[in-house]
């Protein structure tokens, strides 16, 4: 029997942006993260 939540997400991330004055560091972003599975970022100056 699947666990009752098991379509939930365990992360969810919506419409994220950051900026600082004159310069936009992160466009509007959303991102889920599933639960039970590995997820890795990438960018310009590392991973996590």
């Amino acid at each position: 029997m699947p666990h009752p939540h098991a379509e939930e997400a365990t992360f969810t991330l919506k419409n994220a942006s950051f900026e600082v004055p004159g310069r936009t560091l992160l466009q509007p972003l959303s991102l889920t993260f599933p639960p039970g599975k590995v997820t890795g970022l990438f960018g310009h100056n590392g991973s996590g």
